[in-house]
């Protein structure tokens, strides 16, 4: 297992615990916003948990795409803390220029 694979489903499982949790108490754990709605802390929660489920996903399937975009999405949760779901981000990212490196034709 690579370590573009590993971080991105650390950022997964990162994403999926906050967004969960913040859900659970009906109140971000960190929170950068000065206040939020109930409904709006719902809505962040439950993209926090799709990127994070997409991370994973990514991940384990060695999917790029998933990668970059589950590190995204899971950074939009509710708290400060779903900042740490960017390594999923770094994860693809990685990945990606790993990618182009490989592909990259010298004469």
């Amino acid at each position: 297992m690579t370590p573009s694979r590993i971080l991105s489903i650390i950022g997964g499982v990162l994403a999926l615990i906050i967004a969960i949790t913040s859900l659970v108490i009906n109140k971000p754990l960190a929170t950068y916003y000065v206040s939020i709605d109930s409904g709006v802390l719902t809505a962040l929660g439950i993209i926090s948990i799709i990127g994070g489920l997409a991370d994973i996903y990514g991940g384990i399937r060695d999917n790029t795409g998933l990668m970059i975009t589950g590190g995204i999405l899971g950074a939009l949760g509710p708290s400060v803390l779903s900042l740490l779901s960017l390594l999923g981000f770094i994860g693809g990212l990685i990945k990606g220029l790993r990618g182009a490196n490989a592909t990259k034709v010298t004469k």
